[in-house]
Parts: C-alpha cells; sequence; structure tokens
C-alpha cells in the first residue's frame, strides 16, 4: 500500500481550524475519525488528512463552496477572504479599488455605492466639493497645498505675483507679453508721456553708531557683532590689547621688541616657543633673568629659522645637531642666557627657551629687543602719490620709507608682474612691530579711487590683507594671472592713525 502525506491543506471555514471529521466508513479498529488538516491518520487506515477518502469534497481539501468576492466570509475555507483571495482577483469588484467616476451613474468599484452616494466622490467637483481657489494676498494657504500666496503656483500669473513693469528697459519684466510703454502699467509713467523723472528720494540720514552691530561705523576702532569684552573687541568696540603670555611647548606666542614675558618651565622637560618678525639686517637679542640680576635656573635660548622644528628638538642644551641658528647658555648674568642674532633676511624667526640638561623647574623674566638695520638703501614713496594716477613705481628688493601724514592719507604704488609671479609685501617699523595698523590692497591697473577703509569692506580689490604680519603690521601675497602692471594701496585701517613705515617688496 502507498501511504499519501498531503501538504498544503490549511484552515478552515472562515479561518477556524476544522476539528475532527465524522468517518465515512473506512474507521479503525477503535473507531476514530479522520482530522483532515493535522498530518496525522488519526484512523489508521494508512492515509492522512485530504489523502482519506474520508476527507474528500470537503473544503479544506479543495472541495466544497467557492468563494463569494462580497460576503466578508472566508467561503472555501483557504484563510483569504473576498478580494484577499487569489480566487477573486479578475472580479471586477476587486480590480477596481475605488468609484473613478463619481457622475457616469455607474458603481465603478463594485461597493454597493454610486457616484456621489460613494464615500470616494465626497471631494469631487461633481459632487459640490470643489477645492477652492488660492487667494494670491491673503497670507493664507487657502487650497491646502502646503504653499501661500505668490510662492503657489496657481499664482504664478496674478498681477500681484509678477515683477513690476520698468517703463524703459527694452523688456517685459512683468512677463505679461507687451514692454516699456506698450504694458498698460506705464501708462502714466514720466518714460511713456515726455514728462520729466521725478526727483529721486534724497538719502536717509545715517544711523547713529551702534557698537555691537557688525558695522565698523564712527570712531570705532574694531566691531565684532557683539558688545562683550574679552575677544579682542572691547564692549565699546575699542581693540583690546593683549598682554603677552609664554608659549608652552603646544603654542607659540608672537612677541614685537621691547616685550617682556614672565613664564615658567614647568614641569620637568617644559620649553616655552616665542616668534619675531625680523628686517634684514636687524639684530635681535633675547635676554633672561629673573628680574633682580639673577636667574633662579639655569636657562637656554636656542633660535631657529621661520619655521618650527618638526618633530621639535629634544635637545637639553646648546649642540649644533639641532639644526638652530644660534643658542645661548650662559651668556647673561650668572646662569642667565643673552642671544644675539643679526637677521640675514626678512621674515620670523622662532625663539625658544629651556632649562639646561631637562632635569629642573623655575620662574624665568625674558626680554626681546630688536635694533634696525643699519645703512640700508630704502626707496622713498615719493608724495605726493595719494591716488592711483600719482603712484610710485616699486621694484622687487625694494624697502619703501613711508609715512602716513594724516589719517585720511593713502600711499599708492605701482608693481610690475609676469603672469604666475608672487608679489610679497610686508609693513613694519625696522623693530619687529607697527607704529599704527597698516592695511594693504592690490588692484587692477585701471582701478578707481576707492572709499574703503579695510578688507572686508572692498570687493574691488584682487587681494587685501590687515593683521597677518607682526602685530599689527601687514604681509600681503598676490600672485599675478597674467603679466602688467598692477596698483597697490596702503591705509592704516579705518583711516585713524598716522605714522611712518617700512614696507619690503619681493617678487618671486
Amino acid at each position: 500500500m502507498v501511504v499519501v502525506l498531503a501538504s498544503g491543506c490549511v484552515g478552515g471555514v472562515d479561518g477556524v481550524a476544522p476539528g475532527p471529521l465524522p468517518d465515512l466508513g473506512n474507521k479503525d479498529p477503535a473507531g476514530s475519525a479522520e482530522n483532515c488538516s493535522n498530518g496525522a491518520d488519526d484512523d489508521g487506515d494508512m492515509v492522512a488528512d485530504c489523502g482519506d477518502l474520508d476527507c474528500m469534497g470537503l473544503a479544506v481539501c479543495g472541495g466544497g463552496l467557492a468563494e463569494d468576492c462580497t460576503n466578508v466570509l472566508d467561503d472555501d475555507g483557504d484563510g483569504w477572504i473576498d478580494c484577499d483571495d487569489s480566487d477573486c482577483w479578475s472580479a471586477t469588484r476587486c480590480a477596481i479599488s475605488s468609484e473613478f467616476t463619481c457622475d457616469d451613474g455607474a458603481d465603478n468599484d463594485g461597493d454597493g455605492a454610486k457616484d456621489c452616494e460613494d464615500a470616494d466622490c465626497v471631494s469631487s467637483p461633481a459632487c459640490g466639493s470643489a477645492d477652492p481657489a488660492e487667494d494670491c494676498g491673503n497670507g493664507a494657504d487657502d487650497d491646502d497645498d502646503a504653499t501661500v500666496d505668490c510662492e503657489d503656483q496657481d499664482c504664478m500669473d496674478h498681477p500681484a505675483c509678477r515683477s513690476p513693469e520698468i517703463c524703459g528697459n527694452d523688456a517685459d519684466d512683468d512677463g505679461d507679453g507687451v514692454a516699456d510703454c506698450d504694458d498698460a502699467d506705464c501708462v502714466d509713467a514720466p518714460a511713456c508721456t515726455g514728462g520729466d523723472e521725478p526727483e529721486p528720494e534724497p538719502d536717509p540720514e545715517p544711523d547713529p553708531e551702534v557698537c555691537g552691530n557688525g558695522l565698523l561705523e564712527g570712531e570705532e576702532e574694531c566691531d565684532d557683532g557683539n558688545a562683550v569684552a574679552g575677544d579682542g573687541c572691547a564692549a565699546g568696540c575699542v581693540v583690546e590689547v593683549e598682554e603677552v603670555v609664554e608659549g608652552d611647548d603646544g603654542t607659540v606666542q608672537p612677541v614685537e621688541s621691547g616685550n617682556s614675558v614672565d613664564a615658567e618651565i614647568a614641569p620637568v622637560g617644559d620649553d616655552d616657543w616665542y616668534k619675531i618678525d625680523l628686517a634684514e639686517g636687524a639684530r635681535l637679542t633675547v635676554e633672561t633673568s629673573d628680574g633682580n640680576g639673577g636667574c633662579s635656573m639655569d636657562t637656554i635660548a636656542q633660535l631657529f629659522g621661520a619655521t618650527r622644528p618638526n618633530p621639535l628638538p629634544t635637545s637639553t642644551g646648546c649642540s649644533t645637531e639641532t639644526g638652530d641658528l644660534a643658542c645661548d647658555d650662559d651668556g647673561g648674568e650668572g646662569l642667565c642666557s643673552f642671544l644675539d642674532y643679526t637677521a640675514t633676511a626678512a621674515g620670523f624667526v622662532h625663539v625658544r627657551i629651556l632649562e639646561f640638561g631637562g632635569n629642573a623647574t623655575g620662574t624665568y623674566h625674558v626680554t626681546f629687543t630688536v635694533t634696525a638695520p643699519p645703512g640700508r638703501e630704502t626707496t622713498d614713496e615719493w608724495e605726493s602719490n595719494d591716488t592711483p594716477g600719482a603712484a610710485t613705481t616699486i621694484v622687487d628688493g625694494d624697502l619703501v620709507e613711508g609715512e602716513i601724514d594724516t589719517a585720511d592719507d593713502e600711499d599708492w604704488f605701482a608693481v610690475e608682474l609676469e603672469a604666475s609671479q608672487t608679489l610679497r609685501l610686508e609693513t613694519s617699523d625696522g623693530l619687529g612691530a607697527c607704529s599704527f595698523d597698516s592695511v594693504l590692497f592690490v588692484y587692477e591697473p585701471d582701478a578707481q579711487a576707492p572709499t574703503s577703509t579695510t578688507c572686508y569692506n572692498d570687493d574691488t580689490a584682487l587681494e587685501c590683507n590687515d593683521d597677518d604680519g607682526n602685530g599689527t603690521c601687514s604681509l600681503l601675497e598676490y600672485t599675478a594671472l597674467e603679466a602688467g602692471e598692477y596698483l597697490v594701496r596702503l591705509i592704516s585701517y579705518s583711516k585713524r592713525a598716522t605714522g611712518s613705515y617700512l614696507m619690503s617688496v619681493a617678487v618671486e
């Protein structure tokens, strides 16, 4: 005998699993009936479920009632109801999910309701519920499409949303198909009636000076958009002068000639870094002390070039292996250092202060002094060079000596550059600082006299620099895109100060 175990027989009527079914005459000796969906031979006749003759014709085994696709019942006992049953997928009611025409007198979706009686037609215009139109000027989203007034595409051609017609520019500004005097909007315009244009409104009086609005006005030295001190610009819009502090090994502290710093070597192995800008030929001295004619520890003063070494040196004494430019241990009083160096080229140098041997801590006082280079020939600015047309010619290697002699004075220079050449200009007082806050600009040769007094309010300059030099000095670099003459402008920041200056010129 072949035993057939049927699979795929699922569920009962309307999702209720069938119970034991009455035996149709083929019972085991115990009289058990066959359950047609449990995978077992309940009546012991060697066949199970739908393979047993007892189960023939039952819905669970593919016989019985067909699925009615409208009565919300599982008629064929396959676990699926109405349109969810694959037997109903071709039925009209199940092929159409909504009433698609609300005025044809037909029940399109087979749900028993026609046209406006069907809930699908509630918002149809045929049923008296057309969407409201967008009012293009009331500030409301009338048609509920998440856009308001002129932002709504329904208002694109509304007069309130079109650009106004300018009556005399040969353009159809409002997009209504007619331009200038042919447009009804221009019927009374002076340009279309032969009348005179109205007098322009006078410029409004400037707003009173406000500190903290981000605009440099009146007598303000700075305005960083707030009235908070401690960020470089004080509450009264006056530049804050930061006290010079030591430069720990992770940072570099800029200094100027005449600066003195009280600092500390701590913990053991600490070193402090400083940088100072020097003119070519300038003499720099760096002297340590305790402020009382001696030193509380044995100091080392070491000098490096424009770039701080990477990795940082680990030497704890003067050594030629570190690549330094100069070094001094005990050239000062007692254990103090006195380093003396003359710059062979213009630019920054770095100074390292440490404790000899790297095995002690202590406080120290260090003073930086710069002496101007002797006898270097300078180029005068040739006053009066106050306009682009009166610019003084400068060339590579010049050291220009000039003066801003009145607050609103400006000095102009002209320089020839080849394409891809870089112009480098730097201001100083020759001692590593500046006597006033300078600003440098570079312009095209046809530049008209600008009125800007800072970098941020000049959009005609090719390049501008305020304080990239030492302190308030300027350091500008510009690479020419094409060969020709370029103009340079030098002023005091916001045109509020006077003073003399040196400007070094390099073309590379």
